[in-house]
Protein backbone atom coordinates (compact mmCIF):
# COMPACT_ATOMS: atom_id res chain seq x y z
CA UNK A 1 0.00 0.00 0.00
CA UNK A 2 1.40 3.37 -0.98
CA UNK A 3 1.45 6.39 1.33
CA UNK A 4 -1.33 7.96 -0.75
CA UNK A 5 -3.50 4.85 -0.46
CA UNK A 6 -2.85 4.75 3.28
CA UNK A 7 -3.79 8.39 3.66
CA UNK A 8 -6.95 7.80 1.64
CA UNK A 9 -7.86 4.77 3.77
CA UNK A 10 -7.27 6.81 6.90
CA UNK A 11 -9.48 9.61 5.64
CA UNK A 12 -12.27 7.17 4.76
CA UNK A 13 -12.09 5.67 8.27
CA UNK A 14 -12.10 9.12 9.82
CA UNK A 15 -14.93 10.55 7.73
CA UNK A 16 -17.16 7.51 8.24
CA UNK A 17 -16.72 7.50 12.02
CA UNK A 18 -19.52 9.46 13.59
CA UNK A 19 -20.20 7.72 16.86
CA UNK A 20 -19.51 10.24 19.62
CA UNK A 21 -19.18 9.16 23.22
CA UNK A 22 -22.68 10.31 24.10
CA UNK A 23 -22.35 10.58 27.87
CA UNK A 24 -19.16 12.65 27.93
CA UNK A 25 -20.15 14.94 25.08
CA UNK A 26 -23.71 15.33 26.34
CA UNK A 27 -22.46 16.11 29.83
CA UNK A 28 -20.24 18.92 28.55
CA UNK A 29 -22.92 20.21 26.17
CA UNK A 30 -25.50 20.35 28.98
CA UNK A 31 -23.11 22.44 31.04
CA UNK A 32 -22.59 24.89 28.20
CA UNK A 33 -19.05 23.81 27.34
CA UNK A 34 -19.62 23.33 23.62
CA UNK A 35 -15.98 24.08 22.77
CA UNK A 36 -14.82 21.16 24.91
CA UNK A 37 -17.53 18.86 23.59
CA UNK A 38 -16.51 19.70 20.00
CA UNK A 39 -12.89 18.95 20.87
CA UNK A 40 -13.88 15.63 22.43
CA UNK A 41 -15.80 14.66 19.31
CA UNK A 42 -12.84 15.52 17.08
CA UNK A 43 -10.40 13.71 19.38
CA UNK A 44 -12.50 10.58 19.52
CA UNK A 45 -12.96 10.48 15.76
CA UNK A 46 -9.24 10.97 15.08
CA UNK A 47 -8.12 8.44 17.69
CA UNK A 48 -10.61 5.88 16.42
CA UNK A 49 -9.53 6.34 12.82
CA UNK A 50 -5.83 6.05 13.67
CA UNK A 51 -6.51 2.95 15.74
CA UNK A 52 -8.48 1.33 12.92
CA UNK A 53 -5.72 1.93 10.39
CA UNK A 54 -3.02 0.70 12.76
CA UNK A 55 -5.04 -2.39 13.67
CA UNK A 56 -4.96 -3.27 9.99
CA UNK A 57 -1.17 -3.30 10.25
CA UNK A 58 -0.44 0.02 8.57
CA UNK A 59 1.46 2.99 9.93
CA UNK A 60 -0.11 6.43 9.87
CA UNK A 61 2.47 9.01 8.76
CA UNK A 62 3.69 11.30 11.55
CA UNK A 63 2.89 14.33 9.40
CA UNK A 64 -0.75 13.28 9.34
CA UNK A 65 -0.78 12.63 13.09
CA UNK A 66 0.64 16.10 13.68
CA UNK A 67 -2.00 17.66 11.44
CA UNK A 68 -4.72 15.59 13.12
CA UNK A 69 -3.59 16.91 16.51
CA UNK A 70 -3.90 20.46 15.19
CA UNK A 71 -7.40 19.57 13.96
CA UNK A 72 -8.39 18.20 17.37
CA UNK A 73 -7.14 21.41 18.99
CA UNK A 74 -9.20 23.48 16.58
CA UNK A 75 -6.20 25.02 14.82
CA UNK A 76 -7.16 23.71 11.35
CA UNK A 77 -10.41 22.67 9.71
CA UNK A 78 -11.38 19.16 8.63
CA UNK A 79 -10.63 20.12 5.03
CA UNK A 80 -6.92 20.30 5.90
CA UNK A 81 -7.01 16.57 6.68
CA UNK A 82 -8.81 15.86 3.42
CA UNK A 83 -6.31 17.98 1.50
CA UNK A 84 -3.38 16.17 3.13
CA UNK A 85 -4.83 12.91 1.85
CA UNK A 86 -5.24 14.31 -1.65
CA UNK A 87 -9.01 14.00 -1.54
CA UNK A 88 -9.88 17.45 -2.87
CA UNK A 89 -13.63 17.84 -3.32
CA UNK A 90 -14.58 14.45 -1.81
Amino acid sequence: MTADELASAFWMQYSQRNEPHKVTVLDHALHGDTELSERLLRDQAVCGAIANVELEGFAVPQGFKDLAERYVNGDVEREALRDYCGLHGH
